[in-house]
């Protein structure tokens, strides 16, 4: 996309930047229309949206143009996951969330195992275009069919609090807000690998984008069995036990990988999607059991900061690619992964019977 623009990696990826503020955005709204509309017609207009998105950023025909349209998929994306992880509270007894939620990762995990294999394939012969007509678009689209064939109305029930009463409850509670701003800064500090790291092994160690796809898959499957084992290693430790231990190992990883021979590099990689999907389940589901009764609000605000979060980590590693490389990224990056792992240890409660 870069080259097609002819602008630098740095400045294409602050599309992410833009989609994650508009999703942060968006999810602060996502309280009210929860209690307005019922989640299947959530997961309908948000799917929906993701489709347009995709289908506007293969026929952008300038920069300008996918400025705009692309970062609608952040909008999108917090009509849809602010809802199924709502359900998950609602439908789920609590001693099986923590295992539903990592089987909700695990189909990320999937998902992009699957992708980064197709979408090579597609750009390679067709260009980035047809990766986004083809994969990025049709995905949804059966999705959005699924949602219409499978998921009925009465499955669906709106959130009873109010968004007033929601961010009340959160201010007032030191352990729910604190994992959130937990969750604003493992946000940040995730996009070192989730989105920076595949760039970083192909500029310095001369990868081609064959192999750079073969290695996303494996760390898709990495994080895939991280999000799956979940539920067992919440049961084995407990479920705050489960955050910090794997966040610290995800701080490892995050902190080696730029500073790493390429063996040592990958693998750090590989770990460390791992260790985030690990902790990524983990935290979703200490969110979840903060405030039972305005589950609702915490996860609307939860999706909220993630994206701020996410912005916050492109902005910073795009930032430094122009102005000094690599060279900062274990540092900064650490540092935001360190301060999450502080604030969760310190100030977070742990939910009972979990």
């Amino acid at each position: 996309m870069a080259y097609s623009f002819n602008t630098s990696v740095g400045t294409i990826s602050q599309i992410r930047t833009i989609a994650s503020l508009l999703g942060f955005i968006s999810a602060l709204g996502m309280s009210m229309l929860s209690i307005k509309y019922p989640c299947r017609s959530l997961l309908l207009s948000g799917l929906i949206l993701i489709i347009l998105s995709a289908l506007g950023t293969a026929l952008s025909g300038s920069l300008f143009l996918l400025f705009i349209i692309y970062p609608i998929n952040g909008l999108a994306s917090n009509m849809v996951l602010p809802s199924i992880n709502t359900l998950v509270g609602e439908i789920y007894p609590t001693e099986n969330r923590a295992r539903i939620m990592g089987w909700i990762g695990s189909s990320g995990g999937l998902s992009y195992m699957i992708g980064s294999i197709a979408i090579v394939t597609l750009a390679s012969r067709w260009g980035w275009r047809s990766a986004f007509i083809l994969y990025v678009g049709l995905i949804p689209i059966i999705a959005l069919v699924a949602v219409w064939l499978f998921i009925t109305e009465s499955d669906s029930q709106s959130f009873e609090v109010g968004l007033l009463d929601g961010f009340r409850a959160i201010s007032s509670d030191r352990s729910a807000y604190s994992i959130l701003l937990a969750s604003l800064l493992i946000g940040a500090a995730s996009q070192s690998l989730y989105f920076y790291s595949f760039t970083f092994i192909r500029e310095s160690f001369n990868l081609n984008q064959y192999v750079a796809s073969y290695i996303f898959s494996a760390a898709s499957l990495s994080f895939l069995i991280g999000s799956f084992i979940c539920g067992y290693v919440v049961e084995f430790l407990d479920l705050k036990k489960t955050c910090i231990l794997s966040l610290l190992l995800a701080l490892v990883a995050t902190f080696f990988y730029p500073i790493s021979s390429p063996f040592v590099s990958i693998f750090l990689i590989l770990a460390g999607h791992l260790f985030f999907a690990l902790q990524c389940s983990a935290t979703n589901t200490l969110i979840l059991e903060q405030l039972p009764n305005f589950r609702g609000s915490m996860m609307s605000l939860s999706a909220s900061v993630s994206y701020l979060g996410y912005s916050l980590g492109t902005f910073i590693g795009g930032t430094l690619l122009i102005i000094s490389g690599w060279s900062m990224f274990s540092t900064v990056f650490g540092f935001l992964a360190l301060s999450s792992l502080m604030i969760i240890y310190f100030f977070v409660r742990n939910p009972a019977n979990i």
